[in-house]
């Protein structure tokens, strides 16, 4: 059955006892439906004050957590960034100093012996001195650019009361002397 058509004799007064019934059964169908509506627009009732104590403390405690995990995700994006840079630099410089690297750890000490030996004749006036060798460290010396950096050794020598520090480029070979100790 027609509602529209229903309803439009029902108006005028000329519906049947059966047309009468449906639109009489959809009104009320439609007047509870009006109210279930009603009812989800009516105002709620406010929380409770231990209520509005414990949504707020919630609320709080999940706004620092979001916070924190905010925090700790920028901070970790920082340390990654930071990390990828200084592995950038950093090897490049390590790499550029290896393939210039021409001198070991033996031949640093070899030449820092030769050269300590010389010095003590020439500069110390010594005859046949006893020449020792204490201590070699390799160092990574950072040039600008990159392409130019390479490998230092440090060599100490111990020739007589006198102890020598040397530097020695590993590219070239060269010793310096950097400083003289008397005991």
């Amino acid at each position: 059955m027609n509602f529209d058509n229903a309803y439009d004799r029902f108006l005028a007064g000329t519906a049947s006892e059966e047309e009468i019934a449906y639109v009489k059964s959809e009104l009320n169908k439609l007047k509870k439906l009006e109210e279930l509506m009603a009812e989800d627009r009516a105002p709620r009732p406010s929380l409770e004050k231990a209520e509005a104590e414990q949504y707020k403390k919630a609320k709080k405690a999940y706004t620092l957590r979001t916070a924190v995990t905010v925090f700790a995700i920028v901070v970790l994006v920082f340390a990654i960034a930071a990390a990828a840079i200084c592995g950038g630099i950093y090897g490049t410089a390590y790499a550029s100093a290896k393939n210039s690297d021409n001198v070991d750890y033996a031949k640093a000490r070899t030449i820092a012996s030769d050269f300590a030996y010389e010095y003590a004749v020439n500069e110390l006036k010594m005859t046949d001195p006893n020449v020792l060798v204490t201590e070699t460290e390799k160092e990574l010396k950072m040039e600008s650019p990159l392409k130019l950096s390479a490998y230092v050794y440090f060599v100490e020598v111990k020739v007589g009361r006198a102890e020598l520090e040397i530097k020695i480029d590993s590219p070239t070979g060269t010793p310096v002397l950097i400083d003289i100790d008397f005991d």
